[in-house]
């Protein structure tokens, strides 16, 4: 399962990379804590180091409070000022709309599912990566020297001295 998400991420990773250099290379510099988060687990996965796990669970959750942050913030500008979201959506589409449409509630229910798809997205991140870190705790504990079976100690025994009668 954690194979399946380190390839997810690392397609995203790399899809991004290419719009950012297709359409904003200033921005690409961003792309380089997620290649480091993406190379520690990387390194996690090869070397069965579960404390090399921590800087993805913490990207993780960081991505679900911004997804949770950015929803609120939307709501609030869908609610009670839709005259921003309008003049944002006119921005972005090239379009000259003054009031609701359709398109208007189309492109804000889009935008409303795609933050939360987003955040339900790096939940299931946070869970792989929590129990796999889990997982790899129990075995690192398991063959670590503390709790194997002790080596058998080898002794000499000195015979004892005769003495001569």
């Amino acid at each position: 399962m954690i194979y399946t998400v380190l390839i997810v991420q690392i397609l995203s990773i790399t899809t991004l990379l290419i719009l950012q250099i297709l359409y904003f290379r200033k921005s690409i510099f961003l792309q380089i804590i997620p290649a480091f988060v993406a190379a520690t687990l990387i390194y996690s996965i090869i070397r069965r180091k579960h404390a090399y796990v921590w800087p993805t669970i913490a990207l993780s959750c960081f991505h679900i409070v911004l997804s949770f942050y950015l929803e609120i913030i939307f709501l609030f500008y869908y609610i009670f000022k839709p005259a921003y979201i309008i003049m944002v959506l006119n921005w972005a589409f090239d379009t000259q709309y003054t009031e609701k449409t359709v398109s208007y509630y189309v492109q804000s229910t889009v935008i409303f599912i795609s933050v939360i798809t987003f955040g339900l997205y790096n939940y299931w991140h946070l869970h792989i990566y929590s129990s796999s870190h889990k997982i790899w705790e129990h075995f690192s504990i398991m063959i670590s020297p503390q709790h194997q079976f002790p080596q058998p100690r080898y002794c000499t025994l000195k015979k004892p001295h005769r003495s001569s009668d």
